[in-house]
C-alpha cells in the first residue's frame, strides 16, 4: 500500500479516536493496516484470480472496487515468478 494512503488513513483514525501521536500509536494502526491489506488482497485473489486459468480471464473480471490498471498490474503480480510465493 503507498504510504500516501496510509498516512491519510492514520490521520482519519487519529480524527475519529484520541490514540496520542506516539510511536507505538503509528505502529499499532500501521500494523492493522497492513494486516487488513493483505486480507483483503487474499480474499480478491480467492474470489477472482483462483476460479479462473488464463490471464484474459481474470482481467475480464476485475472486481468493482478495483482500479482496472491496478487489477492488470496485480493479476500480472500473481502470476510472475515473484507472485507465486
Amino acid at each position: 500500500m503507498p504510504a500516501e494512503q496510509k498516512t491519510d488513513m492514520l490521520q482519519a483514525i487519529q480524527a475519529k479516536f484520541d490514540l496520542g501521536n506516539n510511536m507505538n500509536t503509528k505502529r499499532w494502526v500501521y500494523l492493522g493496516i497492513s494486516t487488513s491489506w493483505r486480507n483483503w488482497k487474499a480474499e480478491l485473489k480467492k474470489k477472482y484470480y483462483n476460479p479462473y486459468h488464463t490471464i484474459l480471464e481474470r482481467l475480464q473480471h476485475c472486481p468493482a472496487r478495483v482500479n482496472p490498471d491496478q487489477w492488470a498490474w496485480l493479476v500480472t503480480f500473481w502470476g510472475s515468478q515473484e507472485g507465486v510465493v
